[in-house]
């Protein structure tokens, strides 16, 4: 099982990671990624953006070391983790639709 996660932060790897509650180390290129990984380290502290054009292999290796030993990137992560896993979206669409059908 994983530890931590590793990933460019799109909306579908930040959901990921949210899912199976694991801190984040963000390498955003473009697109949503810059501002998702913002969203996700600055403000919601579940994980740590890297700097894409001026990182290093050392960087790296540190924001890794980081978020395994600081333990309230894990903790905040479990709470999202938690909260995520209340909400069951397959099985409320269908309630919706079969709602609206049956209205």
């Amino acid at each position: 099982e994983a530890s931590w996660y590793v990933c460019h932060c799109g909306m579908n790897s930040l959901s990921e990671a949210i899912h199976y509650g694991k801190p984040v180390v963000c390498i955003p290129i473009m697109y949503d990624q810059p501002l998702v990984s913002q969203r996700l380290a600055d403000e919601l502290k579940l994980g740590i953006r890297m700097d894409t054009m001026k990182f290093s292999s050392v960087d790296l290796k540190q924001s890794i070391l980081d978020v395994l030993t600081d333990q309230t990137y894990s903790e905040k992560m479990l709470i999202f983790c938690k909260s995520s896993r209340n909400y069951n979206g397959v099985q409320n669409s269908i309630n919706l639709i079969e709602n609206y059908i049956n209205q």
